[in-house]
């Protein structure tokens, strides 16, 4: 189906950078707005990684999960026990239930990083998860380096 959400999102990106940072361009509002088309940008290319990212992340996390409960308290362990086994998959293709599914995961995890030894096996998979987890997420923006800013008085250096 055409226009695509990339296509979409590019042609914001275009209509944005034809019609409106010309009017703003040496501002604040142009930096924020040059700011706003790089993000845009990136989630134009990022966009379909997403869903596959989640539900890589859902299944790795709730086998750390499982892993992990002869290492924690009882009582999160059978928290554990209870959200893997009564919660049923989501619709693969919503992303909203997809999305909930991982916070809900992840809240989890949280829980059990606060509890288990850092000298535990089950410890050292979640770091080793988590450090591949951001290595993978694929909504990742780069900022721009800041301008250095002209001292008062002198003119601004017409190369940054």
């Amino acid at each position: 189906m055409r226009p695509t959400i990339g296509e979409q999102l590019g042609g914001t990106c275009r209509i944005l950078e034809v019609m409106i940072a010309p009017e703003v361009a040496g501002t604040p509002a142009g930096d924020v707005l040059g700011a706003l088309v790089k993000n845009l940008r990136m989630l134009q290319t990022s966009w379909t990684a997403v869903l596959p990212f989640l539900h890589w992340d859902n299944e790795t996390t709730a086998s750390l999960l499982m892993g992990a409960t002869s290492s924690v308290p009882g009582a999160l362990a059978q928290r554990i026990v209870t959200t893997l086994d009564s919660q049923l998959a989501p619709d693969p293709i919503d992303v909203t239930a997809v999305q909930e599914r991982n916070d809900e995961l992840r809240a989890l995890l949280t829980d059990v990083i606060g509890v288990i030894s850092t000298e535990s096996d089950a410890h050292a998979e979640i770091i080793a998860h988590l450090s591949a987890r951001s290595a993978r997420y694929p909504l990742r923006a780069v900022p721009d380096l800041p301008r250095a800013q002209p001292a008062s008085g002198s003119a601004p250096d017409p190369s940054c």
